[in-house]
């Protein structure tokens, strides 16, 4: 691997980029080609931040669940908004994301489960479901 800072790697997935994975590490999300072994910073946003997970919604968006709230990037990864304590997320510590019934995204994190609303302006709205515990992953059963 070439020379780029990532510390120790949480996660690994599938990315948007020919033979290239995503690294999610507590350094930032990284792109790793693993033809030219090359490693390079997804978003310079991410930078020093730990990254738990990455979730693609169906409309395309990339949500990725940090240590200080949730990242949203476009398909093409470009910026485009945070969510943080300051738009009514409950807990910044976010360690999943994952997307439920009618697109409503709901989000674990350190203080419980908390479910994100987009409307059709792109504002996002942000309601606690559970406000208690510490929350690693959700899994649905949609059955």
């Amino acid at each position: 691997m070439k020379e780029e800072h990532f510390g120790y790697i949480n996660n690994i997935y599938r990315s948007n980029i020919e033979n290239t994975f995503f690294l999610a590490t507590n350094e930032g999300l990284f792109y790793y080609n693993y033809v030219t072994d090359e490693i390079r910073i997804t978003d310079e946003r991410l930078r020093g931040y730990e990254v738990k997970s990455i979730f693609l919604s169906h409309d395309k968006q990339w949500y990725v669940a940090t240590n200080h709230g949730i990242f949203i990037f476009d398909s093409q990864f470009r910026y485009i908004d945070l969510i943080t304590s300051q738009e009514g997320l409950t807990n910044e510590l976010v360690n999943m994301v994952i997307e439920y019934k009618d697109y409503n995204i709901l989000v674990a994190h350190g203080g419980g489960i908390d479910r994100i609303t987009k409307n059709k302006e792109n504002r996002y709205t942000v309601s606690s479901i559970l406000k208690e515990g510490i929350v690693r992953f959700i899994i649905l059963d949609l059955n």
